[in-house]
């Protein structure tokens, strides 16, 4: 599993089992061992064994086209409204906002899966900022007569 941080850093985790010896049943014998789940970083294959990406933004998105190649969006900057929309007599909640975002590719084959290297950056210029939905209060169509 992927995960983007908001301290600008993309992590890669795993999921470890862990052996914990089992209670005592009644007669006061133990039982044996349980099998518990916990997750923990992916280490790679390398000296420091770090797998952690570090961006240089807030990430927005992480998708990963097979486990050793992956794509990373990120907002640079803040968002912003276009000069000849601040010059216009609009009302300020009616003004559209942009952002400027960057999508880095990173691969990990080439190097034997010892660490990541950053293939390519795409600049992705005056992304449009979708306005927030109003909230809909949906209580209304719940049913006490339904059977869920």
């Amino acid at each position: 599993m992927v995960t983007a941080c908001t301290d600008s850093v993309v992590r890669f985790w795993r999921v470890k089992m862990v052996e914990e010896a089992a209670d005592d049943d009644s007669n006061g014998e133990q039982e044996g061992t349980k099998n518990k789940f916990a997750w923990e970083e992916w280490q790679m294959e390398s000296a420091h064994g770090d797998s952690s990406i570090k961006v240089s933004g807030r990430p927005v998105s992480v998708s990963a086209a097979y486990s050793g190649r992956i794509a990373v969006a990120y907002q640079t900057g803040a968002s912003y409204q276009k000069k000849q929309q601040q010059q216009q007599a609009v009302p300020p909640d009616s003004k559209q906002r942009y952002v400027n975002l960057s999508v880095d590719i990173y691969e990990c084959e080439s190097t034997g899966g010892s660490e990541w290297l950053r293939e390519d950056t795409i600049a992705l210029r005056n992304i449009e900022l979708q306005p927030e939905m109003p909230a809909v209060d949906l209580s209304g169509l719940v049913s006490k007569d339904l059977p869920f």
